[in-house]
């Protein structure tokens, strides 16, 4: 996880909006190279400068269209509109820009194509991504322990932000409680009084995280379990901590 103005984003996420970036960069080079002959170009153009710019502003524009909230862009075409608008005003900005500084933008056939390319390429890459998020190849599996509604928050959180980074490998539920946890199939359910044998199920199930979300912590809490599961190198987190990540 990495920490950003008090927010907290898994690292996949980060290389994804790299990666986006190189995409958009890509689009506008590759553009260039389809009216500049290849050998007028090289490592000291300032067509380099200029497409990371573009770049930069384009990515502005994609974070306040909300295209980094895959629970916003969960459908192709809320997907496409959405890069539509922040295509448009990226490239209206960039006119202004442009009227003031022609230097700093390509030129107008070539800023063309490369927004062309540019929808062409993003959408690819996002399928490559929520392809890769569908699989839950570098999700962090996790305990969850608890059934009050701060377990259910949880619970319903992490199955509804397929790109939070974790899954949830198995929930401990007291077997009185009436909520009951149904929007995923990939975990198991156990009710339980008691905890035996925690630790072992964790290092079956490879989870490295424990979230304890415990309606009453006053009765039957897993103190020694917890302490052991801590010793053999399981991370220990409160559910309320957890949430707010």
């Amino acid at each position: 996880m990495l920490r950003l103005f008090k927010q907290y984003y898994p690292i996949r996420n980060v290389f994804f909006v790299l990666g986006e970036g190189l995409v958009i960069y890509a689009s506008i080079v590759i553009a260039s190279w389809m009216y500049i002959s290849l050998y007028s170009l090289n490592p000291n153009h300032w067509l380099y400068l200029k497409a990371l710019f573009i770049t930069f502003i384009f990515l502005i524009f994609l974070y306040y269209n909300e295209l980094y909230d895959l629970t916003v862009t969960n459908t192709v075409l809320e997907l496409t509109i959405r890069l539509l608008q922040a295509r448009g005003v990226s490239a209206i900005i960039l006119a202004i820009i442009a009227y003031f500084f022609p230097k700093i933008i390509v030129g107008h056939r070539i800023f063309l194509l490369s927004l062309f390319l540019m929808v062409l390429l993003i959408i690819s890459w996002r399928y490559g991504y929520f392809y890769i998020l569908n699989l839950g190849l570098f999700d962090q599996k996790i305990i969850l322990l608890g059934s009050g509604k701060l377990a259910q928050n949880i619970y319903q959180e992490i199955n509804h932000k397929r790109d939070c980074g974790y899954q949830i490998s198995l929930v401990f539920k007291d077997c009185e409680s009436e909520i009951d946890f149904k929007d995923h199939h990939n975990e198991s359910l156990t009710c339980t009084d008691h905890y035996d044998g925690l630790c072992e199920t964790a290092a079956e199930l490879g989870v490295k995280k424990i979230v304890v979300a415990l309606k009453d912590r006053r009765e039957n809490f897993p103190v020694n379990e917890l302490l052991k599961c801590r010793t053999d190198g399981i991370e220990i987190l409160d559910g309320n901590s957890f949430y707010e990540m």
